[in-house]
């Protein structure tokens, strides 16, 4: 395990290309040095940094840069002109460009949209970044889309305005979110039309066409919702909850802070079986209990990857039964119970 040395905050600014598949951005991160240091290790995979817009400065003065380069593990290493101490603040900022690939891990591209999937460690592929779960750091974004487009991220939008006198694109603002690791980072780009759920907190998002079919997760959402903020003692602690249909996608759910993506949130009531409802409503347990359990509380390493996803699975049952359906807890045990 490698720890480097220091705490962040981040600042992004991203420009979505997709009909040329291409996304570049500029990242401001706020250091402080945990020990004393020469060099600022971060990851970036598959993107391509700007050496000429690498800045470090620290109380207004500029920090020069003897090298910088990539270096094995997914890492971009910087090495200064002076020793930063423990407990010195620094502003990196650098400039950098990606590409908008179908491989459904980082910022990637569906058919009529551009989403995020970082989990466990696909940040990097999208921005730099310190992309391990100790480095938990606040971020805020901003997004750059077409006028026809909308855009989400974990925090509600905060403000929008032209981008550089340009009508036809607009920069979406989000304001700054709370501490949390990289991998539960999200944003999107989209045409996605919204059904707003019976509590003005959450909305479910899909394609024009098939937002109808929300009705049945926009009904459960919203009462597994208040189920868990009785059960924790404290309220769901996000301004929002979006819960977006993304059919390319792979898994089943990520539970991105505030921005829930999944595949298996749309309910046909002529097509649908039971199992299928069943599995609707599993899933949306297991994305709402996270909000609190891993994510609110979150594992300093991969380690504890057991601790929040077993209590998410076991906790998904209370959400599901709290509501009155028909599957109690001899669910859980035919379904997640093995012999040894």
């Amino acid at each position: 395990m490698t720890f480097f040395p220091f705490q962040v905050a981040y600042e992004i600014f991203q420009l979505i290309k997709l009909l040329i598949n291409i996304t570049s951005g500029l990242v401001s991160m706020v250091l402080k040095a945990e020990e004393d240091t020469s060099e600022i290790i971060f990851h970036a995979r598959n993107i391509s940094i700007d050496k000429h817009s690498v800045s470090v400065r620290k109380s207004s003065s500029q920090i020069k840069i003897n090298a910088q380069d990539y270096a094995e593990g997914d890492k971009y290493k910087i090495r200064l002109d002076e020793t930063l101490s423990k407990g010195d603040e620094c502003e990196l900022s650098l400039g950098y460009t990606g590409i908008l690939d179908r491989h459904l891990k980082g910022f990637y591209k569906g058919n009529y949209f551009a989403s995020t999937q970082f989990s466990p460690t696909d940040a990097r592929k999208a921005f730099p970044c310190f992309d391990e779960p100790y480095f938990k750091a606040k971020f805020i974004i901003s997004l750059a889309r077409p006028f026809n487009m909308t855009t989400l991220s974990n925090m509600p939008l905060g403000k929008y305005e032209a981008y550089e006198n340009d009508k036809t694109w607009y920069w979406d603002v989000y304001p700054e979110t709370p501490d949390m690791p990289t991998y539960l980072l999200a944003f999107m780009v989209s045409e996605l039309q919204s059904e707003q759920s019976t509590d003005t907190r959450i909305k479910l998002w899909a394609r024009s066409d098939l937002t109808q079919f929300t009705a049945y997760a926009g009904d459960l959402a919203p009462k597994i919702l208040k189920y868990f903020e009785e059960y924790f003692g404290t309220s769901f602690p996000l301004p929002k909850m979006d819960i977006v249909a993304v059919p390319e996608f792979g898994f089943s759910a990520m539970e991105n802070w505030g921005l829930i993506t999944e595949n298996v949130l749309l309910v046909d009531p002529a097509t649908s079986t039971n199992s299928d409802k069943r599995e609707t409503a599993m899933v949306l347990g297991h994305e709402i209990a996270h909000q609190w359990f891993g994510n609110l509380v979150s594992p300093k390493w991969w380690n504890d990857l057991w601790l929040k996803e077993g209590f998410a699975t076991y906790l998904e049952y209370f959400g599901v039964n709290s509501i009155g359906r028909l599957w109690k807890n001899f669910y859980f045990l035919r379904h997640n119970v093995r012999w040894v």
